[in-house]
């Protein structure tokens, strides 16, 4: 209903000395709350230092790369036979320099944001098939598996985890700058089709890639047993798990990107994934450019995900 408009009158207002109090203390409790965002790593994850930690990071330089790929016309950017429609239209994006762990999160990670009181197990599935966080683990008493990438987390779950090393989950424009670089390529290893494990018959010289139609792989592997490295040195950024990104996920959300940093939709129901996974069968569920939504609740055994440090989304 249209309210009539009525002439505004002339209020004082004064804050007390209780209610600055007040306000103060809600400043200080939100600050407490808010997750710390750190400009980069610490030295002991950064992996050009000598015996860094497992879980260290890469720093990925800025650049510009076209963004998406495209089915219908061989001579425009971004082209891909096997593109679907929602990876694009193909557009320019230049993207800041930022650090990304060099493999998907691990176990041993997680781990230990659990023991710090930072991340709960309320966010993993511990008990399914091929779940690399099991109950022995979270008593530890089983280490050896700390390398495993972490999977059957949620998306608030994989959230939690990288504030606790004061970073964030990637953009996807960041995740796909790191994945494909300058040159956008298909996979995060090149243009050449592959699986990101190698067939057994195959092993991983890689003789005959045409003749691969299949990919087979019984789980998730350990981060530094795939034979593959990105153009920017990350390993596992197409195959093994679906990585979650901390935008929201819609079909047409290219349509909507800025030219620089750009970020995903300001809402929706499902958030972001990249990369693929162990369950693919065909080398073309792999590509860089392939995208995904998924409840941000659920907890698969196929999706992981990796940090980033650099300005927060």
């Amino acid at each position: 209903m249209h309210r009539p408009m009525s002439t505004p009158t002339r209020s004082r207002f004064r804050v007390g000395l209780p209610e600055l109090i007040s306000v103060l203390a809600l400043v200080g409790i939100a600050w407490w709350l808010w997750p710390s965002i750190e400009p980069e790593p610490t030295p002991d994850r950064q992996c050009a230092t000598p015996n860094a930690e497992f879980d260290c990071f890469l720093q990925v330089p800025g650049g510009t790369f076209w963004m998406g790929a495209q089915s219908t016309d061989r001579s425009a950017p971004g082209f891909d036979p096997d593109a679907e429609a929602n990876e694009g239209p193909v557009h320019q994006v230049t993207v800041s320099p930022f650090w990304m762990l060099r493999f998907e999160t691990s176990v041993g990670l997680y781990r230990r944001c659990v023991a710090a009181g930072k991340c709960t197990l309320d966010d993993l599935e511990t008990g399914g098939g091929f779940s690399t966080y099991t109950e022995a683990q979270a008593e530890g008493t089983d280490a050896h598996s700390d390398r495993l990438p972490i999977n059957s987390v949620s998306w608030q779950g994989a959230q939690r985890a990288c504030a606790f090393l004061g970073g964030h989950l990637p953009t996807e424009a960041q995740w796909e700058w790191a994945a494909r670089g300058p040159k956008a390529w298909r996979w995060a290893w090149g243009d050449q089709k592959a699986c990101a494990i190698p067939p057994a018959d195959l092993g991983f010289a890689r003789l005959d890639m045409a003749s691969i139609t299949e990919c087979t792989q019984d789980g998730p592997v350990y981060g530094d047993a795939l034979p593959e490295r990105g153009v920017f040195g990350t390993t596992g950024m197409s195959g093994n798990l679906w990585e979650w990104t901390s935008d929201w996920y819609a079909a047409d959300a290219y349509g909507g990107h800025a030219a620089v940093d750009p970020l995903g939709p300001t809402d929706g129901t499902t958030r972001a994934q990249r990369g693929g996974s162990w369950m693919a069968t065909t080398p073309q569920e792999l590509r860089a450019a392939v995208r995904g939504g998924l409840d941000p609740e659920a907890k698969l055994n196929d999706v992981g995900f990796r940090c980033v440090f650099g300005d927060p989304p």
